[in-house]
């Protein structure tokens, strides 16, 4: 058997039942070094399947608004959401006036 990329003969890793895929130990080190995160096997039959770390940060505790704060909240984006359709009636109807379009209700 000899290795599918630098055709040496010498050190062949058997890492899986297929004999052409066999490599030697110096690419299969060179391979690893080049993409660390790769899963261990046969880079054919493995493919680039990559080892996922996923991390998230710690929460050491969760302080809960009092009742009192998310009412006054509640009652503020109220007051603003009010306040913005107000501006968007009036607009509608001074651009309307401006420009002659009347509606009929």
């Amino acid at each position: 058997m000899t290795c599918q990329w630098c055709e040496a003969d010498e050190y062949i890793i058997k890492l899986c039942d297929f004999e052409d895929h066999a490599i030697c130990n110096d690419c299969y080190t060179t391979y690893h070094k080049n993409y660390p995160k790769r899963i261990k096997g046969c880079p054919y039959c493995k493919g680039t399947e990559e080892v996922l770390i996923i991390t998230q940060p710690l929460i050491n505790h969760i302080r809960a608004s009092p009742s009192s704060r998310r009412e006054s909240s509640d009652e503020q984006c109220g007051q603003i959401c009010y306040f913005c359709g107000s501006v968007t009636c009036i607009g509608v109807i001074i651009y309307n006036i401006l420009y002659g379009i009347s509606f009929s209700l």
